[in-house]
C-alpha cells in the first residue's frame, strides 16, 4: 500500500488548538486555518493523487519534554487535510467514504532546536 509523508515546522502561535479557538476571534482563525492550508497544499504540490481511501495521521514534535495535551491540536490537523484536498492528493474530498481514519499524537523525542516551534510529521497512507 501506498503511503506519503510531509513534514512542517510550524510556529508555535500559528497552531490552533480546542481550547483557544472557542475564545479565538473568528478572523483571527480564518487567518490560521487559511495559512495552514495553504502551507500543507503547497508542500504535497509534488504528491500524486489517492484515488482509494486513506488514512491521515499527524505527529507532532516539541523543543521540550514539558506535559502537553497533543490531541487539542485536532483543528490544526483538519486544516491539513483540507490542505490536502486543496492540493489535489484528496481528488474525491475528505469526507468519510474517502478518509477512513484521522489521528494526532506524539511519537518523537523532544528537539532543543524546535524552541518556538513544532515539528508536525503528516503521514496519508491508503487502506485496502
Amino acid at each position: 500500500m501506498r503511503a506519503e509523508t510531509l513534514t512542517i515546522i510550524w510556529p508555535l502561535a500559528d497552531l490552533i488548538a480546542m481550547n483557544h479557538e472557542r475564545r479565538m476571534h473568528y478572523q483571527r482563525r480564518a487567518k490560521l486555518v487559511r495559512n495552514i492550508r495553504a502551507e500543507v497544499a503547497a508542500a504535497a504540490a509534488d504528491i500524486e493523487p489517492f484515488t482509494g481511501r486513506v488514512k491521515v495521521a499527524a505527529r507532532f514534535q516539541w523543543a521540550d519534554k514539558r506535559r502537553r495535551d497533543t490531541s487539542n491540536l485536532f483543528p490544526t490537523l483538519k486544516a491539513a487535510v483540507d490542505g490536502l484536498t486543496d492540493a489535489g492528493v484528496l481528488p474525491n474530498g475528505d469526507d468519510d467514504r474517502h478518509v477512513a481514519d484521522t489521528a494526532i499524537g506524539v511519537e518523537l523525542p523532544p528537539n532543543p532546536a524546535l524552541k518556538g516551534y513544532a515539528r508536525m510529521v503528516l503521514t496519508i497512507e491508503e487502506v485496502g
